[in-house]
């Protein structure tokens, strides 16, 4: 396994690094809306992250967000959707970038109403990702933003890799079989397409739907940020 494929996710709290994002957002959009209105300066362009499993999309994207002083929306985009609708983080995460099924869909609106099912979920997290969008200056790890905002407004980028390499990946980091993890990077894969395809009835793995399609395995993770932030720049200039 290539040194270059391994994680390089911060070694922070991902509980406390999400509730801190999340309040920094909340208490953000209080302060905009209290004080008086002004002629701002143009939200800086976001980045969406679409990524394979496996593929240290995520790690990425905390990296590019240091690098760019950007905030990361990853685990926090669901907690900004909890505290939109008033659902449960927790069952929330049931229907994260997946496509449900009808007795899956029925079963969450009676545990939570309109708020847990796709069509609520849809719209809350649809309500989060143009009002980062509109605050700018921030890095979108999955959910399907890339489609969800114009391409004028995001730099769009996709992390992939050999399904073999990426197994191997998640093997090592949840203590599995290699033919375990594999079905896993599969079932994972499959349910972050269909959730796209579901939802916003495109195909999240055409190259042409991106700025940017990375190879994490060919590429070291100190480069890959280097290039994403030069697309960025280029896309973007300052």
């Amino acid at each position: 396994m290539p040194s270059n494929f391994s994680s390089a996710l911060p070694s922070r709290g991902i509980d406390e690094l999400v509730e801190r994002q999340v309040k920094r957002w909340m208490l953000d959009q209080e302060s905009r809306r209290a004080q008086p209105r002004v002629v701002a300066e143009p939200a800086r362009p976001v980045i969406t992250i679409s990524r394979e499993e496996g593929s240290n999309g995520t790690a990425l994207g905390h990296l590019v967000a240091d690098k760019l002083g950007f905030q990361l929306w990853d685990q926090e985009l669901i907690r900004g959707v909890a505290r939109h609708s008033g659902a449960s983080e927790a069952l929330l995460a049931l229907v994260d970038e997946r496509a449900r099924g009808a007795i899956e869909e029925l079963l969450a609106g009676v545990l939570m109403g309109d708020a847990g099912t796709e069509g609520g979920y849809l719209e809350s997290l649809l309500s989060v990702i143009h009002a980062v969008a509109s605050r700018g200056a921030a890095v979108v790890v999955g959910r399907g933003a890339q489609f969800v905002l114009a391409p004028g407004a995001a730099l769009r980028v996709r992390v992939v890799g050999p399904i073999e390499a990426r197994a191997h990946e998640l093997a090592v980091a949840g203590n599995l079989s290699e033919r375990e993890a594999r079905g896993a990077v599969e079932r994972i894969d499959r349910e972050r397409l269909g959730f796209i395809r579901h939802h916003f009835h495109c195909n999240g793995a055409d190259p042409s739907a991106y700025d940017l399609v990375v190879n994490a395995v060919s590429i070291p993770p100190a480069y890959e940020v280097d290039i994403v932030v030069a697309a960025y720049h280029a896309k973007f200039p300052c």
